[in-house]
Parts: C-alpha cells; structure tokens; sequence
C-alpha cells in the first residue's frame, strides 16, 4: 500500500475529470486538498491558505494562468514550497520542479506526493538539528509546519 499523508495540498487542473480523479486519490490517501480550476484561482487559494498548503500540484496548461504563473506567485511568498508540474504535453522544463506526466497512476502520483513533502520535511529537520537556525527562523518553519520534531 503507498504511504499518503494528513498534509493540504494545493490542486490546480483545469480538466473536470483529471481534477476529480486526482483529489479522489489524494483524499482517499489522507490528504486535505484545495482544488483550483485554473492558474488564477490557484493563486487565490494559495493567498488565502498559505500557511497550511505544504503542496502544490499544478497542471501546466490551464486557462487565465498556467502552472508557472503559479509557482512564480507561489515562490514570491515561498521559495521552498515543494511542488510538481502534471502534463499531458511534452514540453521543455523551465526550472527543477518535478513532472508527473498525465495520465499517471495512484501510485505514482502518492509516491511521488509523499517522497517531496518527506524530503521537505527532512531539510527542516537537518537545519533545525544543526543549530542554523534563530527563533525567528524557527517560528517560520513553525508556521509553514515544517516537521522541526520529528
């Protein structure tokens, strides 16, 4: 069984039927989602739960914003918010974010979900367990929920 999780992720897929199957799937894992039909909405439902979004999965092609209108507006509040681009094109990455590639399996898709907010996670830790951080720094990862304790 692939491990999922009690984190919200963000959602944006402008297909009614990919949108639906993939929050299905996350659900059923455990996830709390908040799902955007397209790149503007996104941006919204980022700006309003910022503090508790810990992903997003953004589909690349998506009416009024695509999926890197969303990460640029997300890395301006959050450099270090883990995130995965879904596409059912072939196209040129234009930084490191992950692709998942439509249609892709439960499987994939939670293993994938799982390993970056873990490794996430892990990189607070690391920096919290080497001493490198102030209390103000602390009190950041505190808010974005970084797992500093575990």
């Amino acid at each position: 069984m692939t491990k999922g999780g009690h984190e919200m992720l963000l959602v944006a897929e402008d297909e009614d039927l990919v949108r639906e199957l993939t929050v299905e799937m996350l659900e059923g894992a455990g996830y709390r989602v908040v799902v955007a039909k397209d790149g503007v909405e996104a941006m919204e439902l980022y700006d309003r739960h910022a503090s508790e979004i810990r992903l997003a999965l953004l589909d690349v092609v998506m009416p009024r914003a695509g999926g890197y209108d969303v990460i640029a507006h997300i890395r301006r509040h959050n450099p270090d918010l883990p995130a995965v681009f879904a596409s059912g094109y072939g196209f040129d990455a234009r930084d490191s974010t992950p692709v998942i590639q439509k249609p892709y399996s439960r499987v994939e898709l939670l293993r994938l979900l799982r390993a970056m907010l873990d490794a996430a996670g892990l990189s607070a830790v690391r920096i919290f367990a080497s001493g490198g951080l102030d209390e103000d720094e602390i009190a950041a990862l505190l808010q974005r929920g970084a797992p500093i304790d575990s």
